[in-house]
């Protein structure tokens, strides 16, 4: 597999897991929608390493830890990415492993969050010949305002 094929499949990765974090939030799956969200942020932050680094950066299992203080690493001091990466992974571990469900407020500013940097992501990566390979499921990431 290619560099630039492996970017685009983690793009593709997370536009697919923003798209189920903006279906369980319509639905009030709160915990779900967290849940979805960060791992969204995590395949956008993997393919930013792979880009940003040529794919000389790489982890056999791309482990949490190593895929956030790498993300943390690229992108910029005052776009506060890195924090949201590290807000995510905690709210995604109450989500999963706690028994209460998380806010519809929280659950929407982790959902907010998750297209924010996925956005910024697309514009960043330059994937040009490989864009048509690009699944991004822009129109359904409208969510409700219940």
């Amino acid at each position: 597999m290619t560099l630039e094929i492996e970017i685009v499949e983690h793009l593709n990765k997370a536009s697919e897991f923003l798209k189920a974090a903006a279906l369980c939030l319509n639905a009030n799956l709160l915990n779900a929608s967290v849940s979805r969200s960060y791992y969204s942020i995590y395949h956008t932050a993997i393919a930013t390493i792979l880009y940003r680094h040529h794919g000389g950066v790489r982890h056999p299992l791309w482990s949490h830890e190593f895929t956030s203080a790498q993300f943390s690493k690229i992108v910029s001091r005052s776009s506060q990415f890195g924090r949201k990466m590290t807000d995510a992974i905690l709210e995604r571990h109450k989500a999963d492993y706690g028994i209460t469900q998380v806010s519809r407020r929280l659950s929407r500013r982790i959902f907010n969050d998750a297209k924010e940097i996925y956005d910024w992501a697309i514009y960043f990566i330059d994937i040009g010949e490989f864009q048509e390979l690009l699944e991004v499921y822009e129109d359904d990431f409208n969510v409700g305002h219940t």
